[in-house]
């Protein structure tokens, strides 16, 4: 059997196990080659690996800033008394 052959074979399999027409096969390799792997099944609120990353970034500065406005409270609270003294 030429190795053209037994792709097809594979192919029809698994069409079979996954309960597809093997014409979805060839649609779903279509939108990959087009999309590209990251853009081809994408949902309607998926988010683009662009978007996800510049997200992870917001999460971290978001982060960064709550740590430093908790210092700060803190040090307000410390040096309150000592302010309302001089003041």
């Amino acid at each position: 059997m030429p190795a053209a052959a037994g792709n097809i074979v594979r192919r029809d399999q698994l069409a079979v196990e996954l309960g597809i027409a093997r014409s979805q096969l060839y649609k779903w390799r279509e939108q990959i080659r087009l999309k590209g792997q990251d853009n081809a099944f994408r949902g309607p609120g998926a988010k683009t690996l662009c978007e996800r990353t510049e997200l992870e970034r917001l999460k971290r500065e978001l982060k960064q800033v709550r740590e430093e406005r908790d210092i700060l409270k803190k040090g307000i609270i410390y040096f309150m008394p000592q302010i309302l003294k001089i003041g």
